[in-house]
Parts: structure tokens; sequence; C-alpha cells
């Protein structure tokens, strides 16, 4: 079977991948648009910060992932 374009063996690891690569790409997207960045920070999108924390590109995939 086939999970989002991975084989069912290894699907957690694929899956796992695929999210990181999202994230980051996300969060990448985020800083080339300069109206969402404030003193090289952005609003962070995890469920304790609520997307109201402004933190660094770093802290941001770190907490995210």
């Amino acid at each position: 079977m086939i999970v989002f374009g991975c084989i069912e063996s290894q699907s957690m690891d694929c899956i796992g991948k695929i999210f990181l690569e999202g994230v980051e790409s996300f969060i990448n997207f985020v800083f080339f648009n300069p109206k969402n960045i404030s003193d090289n920070k952005i609003r962070c999108l995890c469920v304790k910060c609520k997307d109201k924390k402004l933190h660094r590109k770093d802290i941001i995939f770190e907490k995210n992932t």
C-alpha cells in the first residue's frame, strides 16, 4: 500500500520526512514575505504559542518539529 507517496513498510519514516520538509518549506515561505517579519522573527505556529509569540526561524522550526 502507498501512503502519501510512501511504501507502507516505510510510511512513518517517509511521512515524518515529508512533514519536516513541509514545516521547513512553510517557514521559508513566511520569511520570504517581509510583511510577516518583525525584528527577524515571525509568529510561532505551535500549540503553546497559538500564533501570538514571535520567535526566530530556527526556534520556530525546532518547536514545530
